[in-house]
C-alpha cells in the first residue's frame, strides 16, 4: 500500500484522452493515483464514493 510521501516506480499510462502519460511527464507535479475494481460497476461508484 503507498502513502502520502511514497515514491512510485516509473510507469506509463493512458488518459481519458488515449494519450500516453509518463512518470518523467509528472516530475516535480503532485501525482494523484486513484485505482479501482472495474470500470462501469457499482463497485466502482461505491468505491469513487468511499
Amino acid at each position: 500500500m503507498k502513502t502520502v510521501g511514497d515514491t512510485l516506480p516509473p510507469f506509463e499510462l493512458r488518459d481519458q484522452n488515449e494519450s500516453t502519460v509518463r512518470h518523467s511527464d509528472l516530475r516535480g507535479h503532485w501525482i494523484v493515483l486513484y485505482c479501482y475494481p472495474n470500470n462501469m460497476t457499482p463497485g466502482c461508484s461505491q468505491e469513487a464514493l468511499s
